[in-house]
């Protein structure tokens, strides 16, 4: 029960955060800017944020992964739709409670969004509350692991 909570409040982070991203992007009114975005990567990065609505977090990995190859394909792991991928991946890891995976995507997707943005954006922004949710869940599975049933302690539920 609690571990489903935490997966739908860790897939509704990844949701609303990503619904803000193309309206952070500096000059995205524009359609040049939105031009700039690799478009067969923006409609994989909608399927992969439809699957991860529907809580289908295996198929969205696995989604993310071909998007990742087909970044590394075309030279793009330096731009802004790496960045998202590797957001939306460490975010992906995290609902599944794999720290160590979510971890590195996330420590890549703020190297990337802190280059192209600068420290002071609200894309790195995102990336921090995103790395903050790790850190938080993180420290209540460790903790939870360290605490001690009612049963061990002799006392009453």
């Amino acid at each position: 029960m609690m571990r489903t909570f935490k997966r739908n409040t860790v897939i509704g982070l990844v949701l609303l955060l990503s619904a803000m991203w193309p309206a952070a992007i500096p000059g995205a009114e524009t359609d040049d800017a939105a031009a700039a975005i690799d478009p067969q990567w923006t409609e994989q990065n909608r399927q992969v944020l439809s699957l991860i609505k529907e809580n289908k977090v295996d198929e969205a990995l696995s989604a993310a992964r071909k998007m990742m190859s087909y970044l590394r394909r075309n030279s793009l792991l330096k731009g802004q739709e790496a960045a998202t991928t590797f957001n939306n991946m460490g975010m992906i890891y995290l609902s599944k409670g794999q720290f160590d995976m979510a971890h590195q995507h996330l420590s890549k997707a703020l190297q990337l969004r802190t280059e192209l943005f600068g420290p002071e954006s609200i894309e790195v922004a995102t990336v921090w509350l995103n790395l903050s949710q790790l850190y938080k869940l993180q420290a209540e599975h460790i903790f939870k692991r360290y605490q001690k049933s009612p049963q061990e302690t002799g006392e009453q539920p």
